[in-house]
C-alpha cells in the first residue's frame, strides 16, 4: 500500500493556469498582429483609393478643361486648334462622346460632311446620344440623305424623352427640351403635340421662352407659305391644299397619297389649319370662311363688299384665337377678329402688302412707302419703323426677316426682328422666296424665273426646274408652285427637283 504523502495529483493547477495565461497572451498578441495588418490594409486601401480619386479628378479636370478649350476654339472659328483639342480629349478617354461631337461640329462648320458622318457613327457605336443623333441629322440634311435623316429623328425623339425623364440639372433640361421641340417640328408633329411639349417644358424649367413659343407655334400656316398665297399647309398626317384642277377647291390628302377628300366647292386661298378647323379666303370675293377638317360646318366669318384687285397681298393668318387679315373694305389695312368672327378690330391705319404675326408683334410692309418694313403690337400699340428699304413679300424665320430688296435689284437681305442688324444674304436676284430648314427656295429673275434652291449661307445653289415658278409653298419634301400669277395650275416637285406632278 502506498503511503498517503506519496500520492501526486494528476493535474498541476498552477502550471495549468500558467499555461493558460501564456496561451491567452499569445492569442492576444496574434489578434493584435491581425488587427495591425488589417489596419495597414485599410490604410493602404484608403491611400490607393485616394490616389485613384485624385488621379481620376485630375483626369476629369484635364478633360473638362480641354473640352472647354476646344469649344472656345470652335466658337472663335479656330477649327484646326479645335480639332487638336478634341483629339487630345479622345487620347485621354476614348469614350468621351462630347469630344466626338465637338469634332463633328467643326467638320459641319467647314462643310466636311463625310468626315463628320464618320466621327458621329463612331460616337454612336460607343453610346446612344440625342445630341450625336441631331448632329448626324444635320449632316444627312446637308447631304440630302432624307430617308436616313427622318429615320434618325424618330430614334432621337425617343432618346431625348428618356434623357428628360432622368435629368434633374435645370440647364441640361432646358437644352434637352430645346432639342426635342426641334425634333417635333422637324417630324411635322401637329401643333397640339408641340404646344403640349412646350407646356411641359415651361412647367419643368419655368423658362418664359417656352410660354412665348407656345403662342408663336399656334399658327395656321408658315410665313413662307402665307406670303405665297397659302396654297397648302399641313397638320399631322394630312396635307390641305388648293386643287387648281377643280376650280381651286379645298382638298385634303394623307402624306402617303391616300384618302383624298374634297372639303368645299369654292376658290380657296390663304389656307390655315388649327385643331379641327380650316380657315381660308374666297379667291373670288375675298370673304373669310372656316370649315371643319372633315368638310362640315362651313361658316362665313367676314364678308368684304369692296374688292381691290391689284398685285398686293390680301392675306389671312390664324394665330391662336385670332384671325389677322387685310381688310378689303378698308384699303387692306390690317384687322383682327376672333376665330368665331367676333371682336373685329382695326390694328393699322396703313395699307399693308405683307404681314406676319410672331408673339405679340405684327411685322408688315407699308405698301405706300415702297414696302418699308414696320412692326406694331397685336393690340395696335407701339407702331415702330424698322427700315425704309423695300421689303415686299418677306419671310419671317427664326427671329430674322428675309426679303428681296428693291433698291438692290431684288437681292436677298435679312434683318433681325428687333431691327438692330441687317445684312446681305445672296447676290442672286430673287422674286418669290420661301425659306425652310436653312434652304432658300426662289425663282431666279436672271434665269427666266425658274425655280432654284440655295443654302442660307449662299452655297449649294441648285436649279430645280425649267419653267416660271411663282407662289412657292413648301411642305415636307415637296415644293408647290404655280406657273403664273393667277394660280391657274399648281404643280409640285420634290426638293431635289425630281418627280414633277400636277396637283389634283
Amino acid at each position: 500500500m502506498l503511503k498517503k504523502q506519496e500520492i501526486q495529483p494528476l493535474i498541476d493547477c498552477d502550471k495549468t493556469e500558467e499555461l493558460y495565461n501564456e496561451t491567452q497572451s499569445t492569442t492576444n498578441l496574434n489578434r493584435k498582429k491581425i488587427y495591425l495588418c488589417l489596419g495597414l490594409v485599410v490604410i493602404l486601401s484608403i491611400l490607393v483609393l485616394s490616389v485613384f480619386l485624385i488621379m481620376t479628378q485630375m483626369k476629369n479636370d484635364e478633360i473638362n478643361k480641354t473640352l472647354e478649350l476646344g469649344q472656345q476654339y470652335l466658337d472663335e472659328g479656330k477649327y484646326e486648334e479645335a480639332i487638336i483639342a478634341f483629339n487630345d480629349v479622345i487620347d485621354i478617354d476614348s469614350k468621351q462622346i462630347s469630344a466626338y461631337e465637338g469634332k463633328a461640329e467643326v467638320y459641319v462648320a467647314t462643310q466636311k460632311y463625310t468626315e463628320a458622318e464618320e466621327v458621329l457613327i463612331e460616337a454612336r457605336q460607343i453610346a446612344a446620344s440625342g445630341k450625336t443623333n441631331l448632329l448626324l441629322v444635320e449632316v444627312y440634311d446637308n447631304t440630302e440623305k432624307l430617308v436616313e435623316s427622318e429615320k434618325l429623328l424618330e430614334e432621337t425623339m425617343t432618346l431625348l424623352q428618356l434623357d428628360i425623364e432622368k435629368t434633374t440639372n435645370k440647364s441640361e433640361l432646358i437644352d434637352l427640351y430645346d432639342q426635342l421641340i426641334n425634333v417635333y417640328q422637324r417630324l411635322g408633329k401637329n401643333l397640339g403635340s408641340v404646344r403640349t411639349l412646350c407646356t411641359q417644358a415651361f412647367k419643368a424649367t419655368e423658362q418664359t421662352k417656352y410660354e412665348i413659343l407656345m403662342k408663336s407655334l399656334v399658327q395656321g400656316n408658315t410665313s413662307g407659305n402665307s406670303v405665297n398665297n397659302g396654297l397648302v399647309t399641313q397638320q399631322g398626317d394630312w396635307i390641305f391644299y388648293r386643287n387648281s384642277n377643280d376650280n381651286g377647291s379645298l382638298y385634303k390628302i394623307r402624306n402617303d397619297g391616300t384618302e383624298k377628300t374634297k372639303l368645299n366647292s369654292e376658290d380657296t386661298l390663304y389656307i390655315n389649319v388649327i385643331d379641327d378647323w380650316v380657315y381660308y379666303r374666297n379667291g373670288i370675293n375675298d370673304s373669310i370662311y372656316k370649315v371643319k377638317t372633315d368638310g362640315t360646318n362651313r361658316t362665313l366669318l367676314n364678308s368684304d363688299t369692296t374688292i381691290l384687285k391689284s398685285y398686293l397681298q390680301n392675306e389671312i393668318l390664324v394665330s391662336g384665337d385670332w384671325i389677322y387679315f387685310n381688310n378689303s373694305d378698308d384699303w387692306r389695312t390690317i384687322y383682327k377678329m376672333k376665330t368665331d368672327g367676333t371682336e373685329k378690330t382695326k390694328i393699322t391705319e396703313i395699307l399693308a402688302c405683307c404681314f406676319y404675326v410672331s408673339g405679340d408683334w405684327i411685322y408688315f410692309s407699308e405698301a405706300m412707302n415702297v414696302g418699308a418694313l414696320r412692326k406694331i403690337k397685336t393690340d395696335g400699340s407701339e407702331y415702330t419703323k424698322m427700315d425704309d428699304q423695300n421689303s415686299y413679300y418677306f419671310n419671317f424665320v427664326d427671329d430674322w426677316i428675309y426679303y428681296p430688296r428693291f433698291s438692290d435689284q431684288y437681292r436677298l437681305y435679312k434683318m433681325s426682328a428687333d431691327g438692330t442688324k441687317e445684312m446681305k444674304v445672296l447676290d442672286e436676284i430673287c422674286g418669290t422666296i420661301n425659306i425652310v430648314d436653312n434652304w432658300i427656295y426662289f425663282n431666279d429673275k436672271e434665269d427666266n424665273e425658274c425655280l432654284y434652291k440655295i443654302r442660307c449661307d449662299g452655297t449649294s445653289k441648285t436649279k430645280l426646274n425649267n419653267e416660271k415658278s411663282y407662289h412657292i409653298n413648301v411642305i415636307d419634301n415637296w415644293i408647290y408652285y404655280s406657273t403664273n400669277y393667277e394660280n391657274s395650275a399648281i404643280f409640285k416637285i420634290r426638293t431635289d427637283g425630281s418627280d414633277r406632278q400636277k396637283v389634283e
